[in-house]
């Protein structure tokens, strides 16, 4: 698996991805924007937005974004605690950050 390659945009939350990358059969082009795992500040000191799971959370943001017509909100919620584990992620963590998603995840549904 190659590691994702972001910059960061000066002034905003948001990162561009410099080299497309795939995880888990999703490949996420060169150009993408995303916010890393959106998780509200408050939590940041336990689930930081860069943490272990960035490639999935990026892969997670392209799917809620990009791929509507191919995969449900589930579906690509169901990817991201697959692919949190495959990153190695702990058990809680992928659980609490799985739960997140499923309860306040928006996508473009």
């Amino acid at each position: 698996m190659n590691r994702i390659l972001l910059s960061h945009i000066s002034g905003t939350m948001r990162w561009t991805v410099e080299s497309p990358f795939k995880l888990s059969g999703i490949e996420v082009p060169k150009g993408y924007i995303t916010d890393l795992a959106s998780v509200p500040r408050a939590f940041w000191c336990f689930f930081p937005p860069s943490g272990a799971y960035l490639e999935a959370a990026v892969v997670h943001d392209y799917c809620y974004t990009n791929l509507t017509q191919a995969m449900t909100k589930k579906q690509a919620d169901k990817l991201f605690l697959k692919n949190m584990k495959k990153l190695g992620t702990g058990r809680c963590k992928r659980f609490i950050m799985y739960v997140a998603v499923r309860l306040f995840g928006r996508g473009n549904w």
